[in-house]
């Protein structure tokens, strides 16, 4: 009976002992093929085994320890960018982790109810939870290594800066180093999340009476670059530069939304500095022929370079994504060719038009494509510029294939055509009195 007392009582301590180290692993580098561990001594591999298991499967049955510490706690320990191993290095959770393993059971209680252990342990969990939770995820990927914040800010400052927009600034790392950069610099910060908003009040309350920081809270796509107000008092919101690590969902609409005010302000707006998702990057990065070359690279090419900064491998971030990421830089170009229509404040607009018919069927030749009836209701023509008694739709018909003919692309794809060359067919359609319905969308809102 004693025995049988004494191997439930050690069964119990293994058990103890595996869950203790299951959290508290995660603040060390395990190699799951060589039973190694930084800083402490290593355990059995059936023990490593077993924490790899319990690690996938603890996520769904934490949430309840989670709720032990506020969100004020996390929001804290985020803001100070606390990786895992930087928190626990903090907490002192390898050096107790040593005298736990060196010292044994007797420990083990102490160990597991010190509340420093308490707090990482929280922590982790939070962090496992809160990455599945769509309110919470955006919260937890804001942890990344220091390198990759100061890489976006050395990009981020462009010579001269004086005002720059910040797009979700979550807790405001990136918006103290920008602030940091100059006396001068002033950051205009727009946030979605009110939690952050409060974060970010908490945080900057000098700078924001000072004037040097301005947060508003604002979804960026109802985000108004040039207000009724400011135009009323004829002020604009003229940014000098961009700095995001932007939600993945929203690039498209904030590249087409800053390319659109690249247009419009070319000579005062320095640069934009963005970490986007790998795959996103490169179609902004790809050139006529690539693969990856589409409508999105041709917009964002009418109006700007783009450049790779850093690749930021998806290991950058905790937890990590599925996907790697990669900071760009986008620089208004000192000279289109040819040039813009300044005239045309919906050029841009009407651009993308062309590109949306363009682009529709990456294999069909332009000539198809632009001469689709489905492409016939997106053409205006002048009609001052008909004969009399001629036929409307054949009007159509004869001037884009002489718009075709006269730019050589009448048997290109999109996929292989530069800017200029769209460019190129524009202005030839034009001269021919036929312009394009400019596209109506969020995208280009000002």
């Amino acid at each position: 009976m004693k025995a049988s007392a004494s191997m439930r009582q050690a069964r119990a301590l293994a058990v103890l002992i595996a869950v203790t180290l299951l959290v508290a692993c995660e603040a060390f580098s395990m190699d799951p093929a060589s039973d190694k561990m930084s800083k402490v001594s290593s355990p059995t591999s059936q023990v490593q085994r077993l924490l790899r298991t319990r690690h996938t499967t603890n996520t769904g049955n934490a949430e309840s320890e989670e709720r032990s510490l506020t969100f004020e706690d996390m929001m804290g320990m985020m803001t100070a960018m606390k990786s895992k191993e930087a928190y626990a290095s903090e907490l002192g959770i390898a050096t107790k982790m040593d005298d736990f393993i060196n010292k044994h059971a007797p420990d083990i209680e102490i160990f597991k109810g010190s509340e420093d252990f308490k707090k990482y342990q929280a922590y982790m969990n939070f962090l496992n939870v809160m990455q599945h939770n769509e309110d919470y995820g955006r919260l937890v990927r804001m942890i990344k290594d220091d390198q990759i914040v100061a890489a976006s800010e050395l990009s981020g400052t462009c010579s001269d800066t004086v005002r720059v927009l910040e797009i979700g600034p979550g807790t405001g790392n990136l918006t103290s180093a920008l602030l940091q950069v100059s006396p001068k610099v002033q950051v205009h910060a727009v946030e979605f999340d009110p939690r952050m908003v409060e974060q970010l009040k908490l945080r900057f309350p000098a700078e924001i009476e000072a004037g040097s920081l301005v947060v508003e809270h604002s979804d960026f796509e109802d985000f108004r670059f040039v207000t009724d107000t400011d135009q009323e008092k004829n002020q604009e919101k003229k940014f000098d530069s961009c700095i995001a690590n932007i939600p993945y969902q929203l690039s498209s609409i904030v590249v087409s939304r800053l390319s659109s005010y690249m247009h419009r302000f070319p000579t005062t707006f320095k640069c934009a500095v963005l970490l986007v998702q790998e795959e996103f990057a490169l179609r902004l990065l790809a050139e006529p022929g690539n693969k990856n070359y589409s409508r999105l690279s041709a917009n964002t090419a009418l109006v700007a370079d783009v450049t790779s900064v850093v690749k930021v491998p998806r290991e950058h971030f905790l937890p990590p994504p599925k996907v790697d990421s990669r900071v760009i830089k986008l620089v208004p170009r000192a000279a289109s060719t040819p040039a813009l229509p300044s005239d045309d404040e919906l050029f841009s607009q009407k651009f993308d038009a062309l590109l949306r018919l363009c682009f529709e069927r990456k294999n069909k030749t332009l000539r198809a494509l632009l001469l689709a009836k489905t492409a016939r209701s997106q053409y205006v023509l002048k009609e001052d510029t008909l004969a009399e008694g001629q036929d409307k739709h054949q009007a159509v018909t004869e001037r884009v294939e002489a718009a075709l003919e006269a730019s050589g692309l009448t048997s290109n794809r999109a996929v292989k055509i530069s800017v200029a060359e769209f460019m190129k067919l524009m202005q030839g359609l034009h001269e021919r009195g036929i312009d394009l319905r400019p596209s109506i969308t969020r995208h280009f809102r000002d």
